[in-house]
């Protein structure tokens, strides 16, 4: 007792003494510090001590603030909105404590951010709260979430190549603000981009980038016209055959293992003329994903990319139209509101010119030999898109695309020794293409949660046929004939139902749940038929009988769930499983794949990732390289043949610099099961079942790493892309069970790119690109052998028969030689009140090296002695390309 009432009396002494302090009058000036600067200053200049924890705090930077003639609790609690934490006395000092969860009211902000001019939502814009140091982005339909601290706070809304708005609130409920941001340069103004991430405050995710249809056309391209493939290529980690044949290669993936999205709707056969451009018309596309690393758990049926392709929406405030036209396509589109602010419709058509060339050069060139004929190849692309807003809540869209490929050669070669006339007779007609039909509602059940459920159809299909005849007459009647034949065909179409649910209950915690199911239909399919068939007999129901007489039937059903979290703001990442189940020969499969990312900052402005994920391809693509054109025949995986699966790690550093630099770094290992090849020479007589009795199965790994270097000014920007990879694939029955390189296994890809503004209306631009030779098999050996002096050896000389042997190496043993290729472009843009003019005049492969259109490879054995000839490599260079194109664009208001 005796030491209990003195301290007593000196607590409430202490207590005392510090009351006066409580209730004096400061003032006190801030100017860009810290919140932890701000209450040291603070304490030094009351006295008063102020007691925090330095890494609980709040990183709260750039404060600016002016007080007058105010207490240091009235100091405080400004200093301390929306950080969670409030001040509390304990005796003669002041404790900087966390509120209670329980006592901690927030509210949300939402809404869609769109174009000013046009009004079309702006994928992937940052919303964000600097004094909090919190944000989100906009999903895939304009749409935002963010949750805040109630009290005054300011939000600041951002997208490349637009002007920032900042919005100060008084947040004390929930609010909607839908937004219209402007470009910062307008029409008017030649602004150029560099290809860049629309990202998040945490920099853009690993392996991932977005890029804009204005990035696209700031670079050279063939034909003068941007495509999304091409661009696609330049990108670290993509590789491609020679100048684009040969499709998309992803970090060691197959050209089937792309998911390519046409406005989420799965594309089976997403380019032209082999691979050198796009069904993607540019003018129809509003932005493009591309994901080569870990996958979120919303993404799933292929195993090594996500390439996620947005197109217009219409634009909802006023009318305008493009028309573009160049050597080898032209281009057509229009947009406008139906009902103004409330629906709009886009049209777009495209297609190309080749056959206006090369059916006259061909028939004029077989006319010089005494023959009939001619070649022609086109392609087309036509793109709809209607939107409808139904309400505060609703949106309703209706999407369409079809497009395909049309080539055809016709060659009649007639010999005639007196009264006998000999005809050869050969045609050969392909034909491919998609049909893409989609119906999209979203539905806003509350400020922080957004559905999308989306109806798709999709169809691709794939036909070649091959006929050769041979006539023989005398005095114009029949007296012999031969004639061959021979169809493939694949038919694929594909019902699907998808709903999407995007829920932000916090800024820390964005959590992304959904399932789809897909029912595939199969028909793949070959037939033949020799000199014994007549084509007065062989008609058209015969055929397709023959062809459908079987179909694969499969179902696909997925459920996934994501959570894309902030533990501080140090650290963070995405957890996510993806389900899959597969319902095909009456067996069900399950397939759980786990995807995991992290990432953390070391430094202010660098960022290190590690990841880690598990996909399934339930699909497969059987075709044969050495037929000249893809022969395309999608299947479905079976009880026998599994579905192909892939894990992938991967680890990046990406850093964000002063004066617009950025840099990337990323390595990565992926091993594949469950691969399909095709075994040479077994392509005829295909079905939905018997498939499976023609292919080799086995397996594959490739690993290596990414540089890629950007800057981005006003009136400069461009990047280097390199990539060192290495990509191998192993079946037992293929190359006597060996390991061997894979054919896109490019051990080093270079790319350089930049863009000049020359003023207003000049700009400049070029690529140079870099790639080491690929693997490829090409025969070693020639033999040559009379057949008759073999088995018969009476059998005089002046009866030869020759019989040519080729003898090929291991698989994929030959490098063909490495390449460069430099491109340019020069373009003029002139405005005239509501018409803009754009003139376009490049050099595609202005500058090559070793840049084949083909390859052969030979080394002569004589059959009688056994000498071996020299070896040698023979390279046909593709000619530089120059591209014209004009563009003209017209809007109902100036532009």
């Amino acid at each position: 007792m005796r030491y209990l009432l003195p301290a007593l009396f000196l607590f409430c002494s202490i207590h005392l003494l510090a009351q006066p302090a409580a209730d004096r009058l400061y003032d006190f000036e801030l100017n860009g510090e810290t919140l932890e600067q701000a209450l040291y200053e603070l304490t030094e200049l009351t006295g008063i001590p102020i007691a925090f924890s330095n890494s609980a705090l709040p990183k709260r930077e750039g404060l600016f603030y002016s007080f007058h003639q105010k207490r240091i609790e009235e100091i405080l609690e400004t200093l301390l909105i929306n950080t969670g934490f409030r001040n509390k006395w304990m005796g003669g000092q002041i404790l900087i404590v966390p509120i209670p969860l329980s006592e901690l009211r927030r509210f949300s902000v939402s809404g869609y951010i769109r174009d000013a001019i046009s009004g079309e939502p702006m994928i992937g814009a940052n919303v964000f709260s600097p004094e909090l140091g919190k944000g989100t982005t906009t999903n895939a339909y304009g749409y935002y979430s963010l949750t805040l601290l109630e009290g005054p706070v300011e939000v600041v809304f951002s997208y490349l190549g637009y002007e920032m708005r900042v919005l100060p609130l008084e947040l004390y409920s929930n609010q909607v603000f839908n937004l219209n941001l402007r470009p910062a340069v307008t029409l008017e103004e030649v602004l150029v981009t560099a290809p860049s991430y629309v990202t998040s405050m945490e920099g853009p995710p690993p392996g991932m980038q977005r890029f804009r249809s204005e990035d696209m056309e700031s670079l050279p391209s063939l034909n003068g016209e941007p495509d999304v493939l091409r661009f696609s290529y330049l990108q670290p980690g993509v590789q491609t055959g020679a100048d684009g044949f040969g499709g998309l290669s992803v970090r060691g993936g197959d050209v089937d293992q792309n998911l390519v999205l046409l406005d989420g709707v799965p594309v089976y056969n997403a380019s032209h003329l082999l691979g050198i451009f796009s069904i993607f018309n540019n003018s129809a596309v509003r932005s493009t994903t591309l994901i080569r690393g870990i996958f979120p758990a919303r993404y799933g049926g292929r195993v090594s990319s996500v390439l996620d392709v947005r197109t217009k929406e219409g634009n909802n405030k006023q009318w305008e139209g493009e028309a573009d036209i160049g050597i080898a396509s032209g281009k057509l589109s229009i947009e406008g509101p139906l009902v103004n602010e409330k629906s709009s419709i886009f049209i777009g058509v495209r297609r190309s010119f080749l056959d206006f060339y090369s059916r006259p050069i061909t028939r004029k060139v077989l006319k010089k030999r005494d023959e009939e004929g001619e070649l022609g190849y086109n392609f087309y692309d036509l793109n709809a898109k209607i939107n409808c807003k139904l309400g505060n809540r609703d949106h309703l869209y209706g999407s369409f695309y079809t497009g395909g490929d049309h080539y055809d050669n016709f060659q009649e070669e007639r010999t005639v020794l007196g009264d006998s006339t000999t005809i050869d007779r050969g045609e050969q007609g392909v034909e491919w293409g998609n049909a893409i039909g989609s119906l999209r509602w979203n539905h806003l059940f509350s400020d922080k949660l957004f559905s999308n459920t989306i109806l798709t159809y999709s169809r691709f299909f794939y036909t070649s046929q091959d006929s050769y005849e041979e006539k023989l007459l005398e005095q114009d009647l029949l007296q012999n004939r031969e004639y061959f034949f021979i169809r493939y065909n694949s038919n694929n179409r594909d019902i699907a139902l998808t709903t999407d649910f995007d829920f932000r209950p916090n800024p820390d915690h964005t959590i992304r749940f959904g399932a789809n199911a897909v029912f595939h239909r199969f028909k793949p399919g070959g037939i033949s038929f020799d000199e014994t068939a007549s084509p007065d007999t062989l008609t058209e129901e015969h055929i397709q009988f023959l062809l459908e007489r079987t179909a694969q039937l499969a179902g696909e059903y997925d459920c996934y769930v994501e959570d894309e979290f902030q533990l501080n703001e140090k650290s963070g990442g995405n957890l996510g499983i993806r389900t899959t189940l597969l319902q095909v020969d009456g067996k069900l499969q399950f397939h759980p794949q786990p995807r995991a990312q992290f990432y953390f900052h070391p430094l202010r402005n660098l960022r290190a990732s590690i990841g880690v994920g598990r996909v399934v391809q339930p699909l497969h693509l059987l075709t044969n390289s050495g037929i000249g054109l893809p022969r395309d025949l999608w299947v479905s995986s079976t009880s026998r043949i599994r579905p192909i699966s892939c894990w992938q790690f991967s680890g990046s550093l990406y850093w964000e610099g002063k004066s617009g630099w950025e840099a990337s770094l990323e390595g990565f290992y992926k091993r594949m099961g469950h691969l399909v090849t095709f075994q040479e020479g077994l392509l005829s007589s295909i079905d939905a079942t018997n498939w499976q009795n023609k292919v080799a199965v086995g397996k594959g790994w490739s690993y290596g790493a990414e540089w890629l270097v950007k800057r981005n000014l006003r009136k400069f920007s461009g990047w280097a892309a390199y990539t060192l990879s290495f990509t191998r694939r192993q079946f037992d029955e293929v190359n006597l069970g060996e390991p061997f390189p894979f054919r896109f296994d490019r051990r080093h890809n270079l790319h350089l790119a930049g863009a000049l503004s020359l003023g207003r209306r000049w700009q400049v631009s070029l690529v140079w690109t870099y790639g080491s030779g690929i693997a490829t098999t090409l025969p070693r050996s020639s033999y040559q052998f009379n057949l008759f002096n073999l088995l018969y050896s009476d059998v005089p000389p002046q009866f030869p028969f020759i019989l040519d042997v080729s003898n090929f190496g291991k698989k994929n043993d030959v490098r063909l030689p490495s390449y460069h290729r430099l491109d340019l472009e020069v373009k003029f843009t002139l405005d005239k009140k509501r018409f803009q003019h754009q003139f376009t005049l490049g050099a595609y492969n202005v500058y090559n090296r070793y840049n084949p259109l083909y390859y052969t490879l030979s080394e002569r054995v004589d059959g009688d002695t056994g000498e071996i000839g020299p070896k040698y490599i023979k390279v046909a260079l593709m000619p530089a390309l120059p591209s014209v194109r004009y563009c003209l664009r017209w809007r109902k208001a100036n532009l």
